[in-house]
């Protein structure tokens, strides 16, 4: 994990460290463009300032490279472990459990 005061702070800071690679620059570029402001400008410079962390730190880029593509062996699927849920991410009552059923509900 990246630390808040760690690398670059600044957008400028950012597209200056991340020089050596101009397809990480485009990007940042671009997902700044795209981007508002709050959150979503944030997301951008933190997506940013991990490209930089994988590309200027050889542990993590070697447990990216490690970690390979798709899912982790033995992983359930996305759609059972959301099956659980409502639209608004509420735990679902198991099927024939009598949880919310109580008074007040």
């Amino acid at each position: 994990m990246i630390e808040p005061d760690e690398g670059p702070q600044t957008e400028k800071e950012l597209v200056e460290a991340l020089a050596p690679w101009p397809e990480e620059v485009e990007r940042l570029r671009a997902a700044l463009a795209d981007a508002g402001s709050g959150q979503e400008r944030a997301n951008a410079v933190a997506a940013g300032r991990m490209a930089w962390m994988t590309r200027t730190h050889p542990d993590v880029r070697a447990a990216v490279d490690a970690s390979g593509e798709g899912p982790c062996p033995g992983a359930a699927p996305a759609e059972s472990v959301w099956a659980g849920y409502g639209d608004d991410f509420e735990a679902r009552p198991a099927p024939g459990s009598s949880a919310g059923e109580g008074p007040g509900r």
